[in-house]
């Protein structure tokens, strides 16, 4: 198989057309993750088997314990289907960082708060309230949480937790723990 046979081993595969690879996006629910992990392990395996596919991007590696865990789950099949067609390098790297998400530990978002609060993660409250966060950078006014929450999903979400106003007043009377829940992956 060769590079530019992808798209056409994809859509047939998947069972679709090949302009429609740009417009289901894994969060659609139409594509069956387990399933498309052996597609692409299928594609990748039948790409390395043509000697003219030299210096193939090696994504999703068996060298990580979960490589699928580090999908973005709003990216497009066709955008993960380029990974399959590129050589390694930085074109690689900057696709591959559109197709995954890092894996946010609770540990890092303790860190997180404890640096916006100039104060160190032991001294923290586990069980405090997000309505509870004020910022020394606000002041310790009693609306800091509200940069907090912003902050927090401009880092670990998708910047778009906030899109509705009246979810804010249900985001400040969760604990924090329950707060961090949103940026969690499993």
């Amino acid at each position: 198989m060769k590079r530019n046979e992808v798209f056409i081993a994809f859509a047939k595969k998947l069972n679709i057309g090949k302009a429609q690879l740009k417009k289901i996006f894994l969060t659609d629910g139409k594509v069956y993750l387990p399933y498309l992990q052996e597609v692409f392990t299928e594609i990748k395996k039948r790409l390395k088997e043509n000697r003219e596919n030299a210096d193939l991007a090696d994504e999703f590696s068996n060298r990580s314990a979960n490589p699928w865990a580090y999908l973005n789950p709003d990216i497009s099949v066709l955008t993960l289907a380029r990974l399959l067609t590129l050589h390694s390098g930085r074109t690689s790297a900057k696709l591959r960082a559109e197709c995954t998400k890092p894996r946010i530990t609770e540990d890092i978002l303790w860190s997180f708060l404890a640096m916006q609060l100039e104060t160190t993660v032991d001294k923290l409250n586990r069980n405090m309230r997000v309505r509870d966060i004020k910022l020394p950078l606000a002041g310790f006014e009693k609306h800091s949480w509200l940069t907090f929450v912003i902050w927090t999903d401009s880092v670990f979400g998708d910047g778009r937790l906030l899109e509705k106003p009246e979810r804010a007043d249900e985001i400040a009377e969760m604990s924090v723990r329950e707060f961090f829940g949103f940026f969690l992956r499993q």
